[in-house]
C-alpha cells in the first residue's frame, strides 16, 4: 500500500511538470521507476544550454584561458529517478543526434551548421541507493567560428537494460547549442578603429586570447594592449607561415 501511494504522489508530481494533461499521466508505468533529466526550465519546454566559447574567461589558481585557448566546456546534467532507490547500479541509455528546427524554438532563427562535438557516457548511470546522478557532457570547440552547431542528448525510448521506464516527456531531452561567434562591441568606434584598427570577429577572438579579457571598452591601455597584440601576431605568423592572420593592428593598414 506504501508503494502505490508514493508511486500515486510521483504521478502527481509527473502531472505537475507535463501541465496536468491525462495523456501524459498515462506514460508512466506503475510497475518500473521512471527516468529523466531534472531542469528548471519552464513546465512544457526542453530544457536548453546554450554555451559561446567566446564569451567564457575560465580562471584557475595558476593560469586564465580565454578564447581560442579554451578547447573545450563542460556541463553537468542531472538524471532523476521517478521511484525507488535500488540496491544496485542501474543503467539508462542515452543517445545523440543533430538537432532541427522542429526540435525546439530556440532554433527557429538559427542555420544550423551540424551537430555539436559532444562526448559523454551513453550507457550512463544511476548509482546504487541514488535517486539523483549527475552526467557529465564534454562539449568541444567548434569546427567553423560564428558557426552554430545544435545537439539533443535523449534517453533512448527502449531502455535495453529494462531498469526503467520514461519519465515526463519534455524531461527526456536536453538540447545544446554551441558556437564560437564574436558580435561587434557597441562601444567598438572611431577611436578603437584608431587604436587597434578595423574590426572583425578573428581579431576580437585574437584579441581575447593573448589579452585574456573580453572587455575592451576602455581605452587607457590600449597603447600597451597593441605592443602585446602585435607582438603576439608577428610570433603567431611566423610560427604558422602557411596559415597567417589576415589582419592588423596598424589602423592605417586595411585588415
Amino acid at each position: 500500500m506504501k508503494r502505490y501511494k508514493y508511486i500515486w504522489l510521483c504521478l502527481c508530481y509527473a502531472a505537475t511538470l507535463c501541465g496536468c494533461k491525462d495523456d501524459s499521466i498515462l506514460r508512466y508505468d506503475e510497475a518500473m521507476d521512471s527516468v529523466y533529466f531534472e531542469s528548471s526550465a519552464p513546465t512544457g519546454t526542453i530544457p536548453v544550454d546554450e554555451v559561446n566559447f567566446a564569451g567564457r574567461v575560465v580562471k584557475t589558481d595558476d593560469t586564465t584561458l580565454a578564447g581560442d585557448s579554451i578547447r573545450t566546456v563542460t556541463v553537468k546534467l542531472i538524471l532523476r529517478v521517478m521511484g525507488w532507490e535500488a540496491d544496485r547500479d542501474r543503467q539508462v541509455t542515452l543517445r545523440v543526434r543533430q538537432a532541427t528546427a522542429d526540435d525546439s524554438r530556440t532554433l527557429a532563427n538559427l542555420e544550423i551548421a551540424g551537430a555539436a562535438d559532444l562526448e559523454m557516457q551513453q550507457q550512463a548511470v544511476i548509482r546504487r541507493g541514488k535517486l539523483r546522478d549527475t552526467l557529465v557532457v564534454t562539449i568541444n570547440r567548434p569546427a567553423l567560428r560564428q558557426a552554430y552547431y545544435a545537439s539533443m542528448v535523449e534517453i533512448y525510448p527502449e531502455q535495453k537494460t529494462q531498469d526503467f521506464a520514461l519519465g515526463p516527456e519534455e524531461g527526456l531531452k536536453h538540447l545544446f547549442v554551441v558556437t564560437d561567434r564574436y558580435e561587434k562591441p557597441d562601444y567598438w568606434k572611431e577611436l578603437h578603429d584608431y587604436y587597434y584598427g578595423q574590426y572583425s570577429p578573428e581579431k576580437h577572438a585574437f584579441m581575447v586570447t593573448v589579452l585574456k579579457t573580453t572587455d575592451f571598452e576602455s581605452t587607457r591601455s590600449a597603447r600597451t594592449n597593441k605592443i602585446l597584440l602585435n607582438a603576439a601576431l608577428k610570433k603567431y605568423n611566423a610560427e604558422h607561415p602557411d596559415h597567417p592572420k589576415d589582419f592588423t593592428f596598424d589602423p592605417y593598414i586595411a585588415s
